[in-house]
């Protein structure tokens, strides 16, 4: 029995956040005040939205109880070692998960009129990182993830084409494990 309860507490610790209550209360709160240069949750005159929808508006299936079978992949960017991209085509979900040593931060991504909605738990509070720890950036092209001091990075979306490329890009020295996975 007890060999499986450390990697059900690891994944429940891994989510690096709050209680649902405390970060509703907190994006709450992010939208009413913003520091300057950062754009309010929700509200986006860039590329990304920080979506608002509830999990019944995006659809009837939980995303968090679906396989997502497609791997990503993650190409590097030239001379930027700590920078990596991927693809993201229009009507599919992608479950990007980065770790630092035992945390694990996730979100998904979705590319809807001509935007990339990032899905937090704002939609999913189980299995997706705390919505408040994501700042939009730049206009709303670029979000700033701040879990602490092991998972912090950026996330900036570029248009492509018919699509996007999803860029993220993290500080020097720090190491992160990435994985995307598309459905």
């Amino acid at each position: 029995m007890l060999k499986y309860l450390f990697p059900v507490a690891l994944l429940l610790l891994g989510c690096n956040g709050t209680s649902q209550e405390s970060g509703q209360a907190a994006v709450a709160a992010g939208q009413e005040s913003t520091p300057s240069g950062v754009t309010a949750p929700g509200t986006s005159d860039g590329l990304l939205v920080m979506s608002t929808a509830t999990a019944a508006e995006i659809g009837s299936d939980d995303l968090c109880k679906v396989s997502f079978p497609t791997s990503a992949t993650l190409f590097p960017i030239a001379d930027q070692p700590d920078k990596r991209y991927f693809s993201i085509e229009a009507g599919k979900t992608y479950a990007v998960v980065l770790t630092a040593g035992n945390s694990r931060t996730s979100f998904m991504v979705q590319q809807k009129s001509g935007k990339l909605h990032v899905l937090t738990s704002a939609q999913y509070p189980y299995c997706l990182s705390n919505a408040a720890h994501f700042q939009l950036q730049d206009g709303g092209n670029t979000f700033h993830y701040d879990g602490g001091k092991y998972t912090t990075f950026f996330f900036t979306a570029v248009p492509d084409g018919a699509g996007f490329r999803g860029e993220l890009s993290w500080n020097p020295g720090m190491v992160l494990g990435i994985y995307v996975k598309s459905r």
